[in-house]
């Protein structure tokens, strides 16, 4: 998108340029506007694109986590009194014992529910 956008800006001083400085035909200068124009659309509706799969990421983020929260409710059963979530991204734990990770069970179940809704 910005490499979009650095190429119609160019663009756009340099029709500028020839327009000011009347080097350039009447029909030349007609057909870079226009160019121009649809350039300036096309980034338009690909800032639009970006806005709605910002909104569409967001949402399935949100169906995401609340299906692992439905799920992690559902097996808890009063065995754990907290259950955190680690990215290495944005840890919110720097050190845990391996023998209390619980991701790989709990994947396994969500992955079982999942697959399971999907055939029905």
């Amino acid at each position: 998108m910005q490499s979009m956008t650095a190429k119609f800006q160019s663009e756009y001083e340099a029709f500028q340029q020839s327009a000011q400085a009347g080097v350039a035909p009447q029909s030349e200068l007609q057909k870079q506007q226009a160019s121009l124009e649809r350039q300036q659309q096309e980034l338009a509706n690909k800032e639009l694109q970006m806005q709605n799969l910002g909104i569409e990421l967001e949402e399935k983020n949100m169906e995401l986590n609340k299906s692992v929260k439905d799920y992690l409710v559902k097996i808890n059963n009063g065995r754990f009194d907290y259950i955190l979530s680690y990215s290495d991204l944005m840890p919110t734990i720097l050190l845990t014992n391996p023998k209390l990770d619980i991701t790989a069970e709990v994947l396994k179940g969500i992955n079982e529910e999942y697959n399971a809704k999907k055939k029905k």
